[in-house]
């Protein structure tokens, strides 16, 4: 397993994912959370990644947990992003 198989599979899946963030969060933050957690998620290491892959299940609970954790935790890097935004 490498950075790249497993970034391509996150692509190929994208949709899917998307559609995590959106069953986790209301409409108004689901896109600013999925591309929160995809910008994290492209920028962790190569050792992150393979340790965060499950060959039985794939990237689907790393992610599905990223998401909840940085939704309902409010010092979390999308909590501090949203901060910065005004409105």
């Amino acid at each position: 397993m490498t950075r790249e198989t497993i970034l391509n599979e996150f692509t190929a899946n994208i949709n899917s994912f998307e559609q995590y963030a959106r069953n986790i969060a209301n409409e108004q933050d689901a896109d600013d959370l999925f591309q929160a957690c995809a910008l994290m998620f492209w920028e962790f290491p190569e050792e992150r990644l393979i340790a965060a892959y499950n060959p039985a299940q794939g990237l689907k609970p790393f992610f599905l947990r990223m998401l909840t954790l940085q939704y309902k935790s409010k010092t979390s890097y999308f909590h501090k992003a949203r901060s910065f935004i005004p409105g």
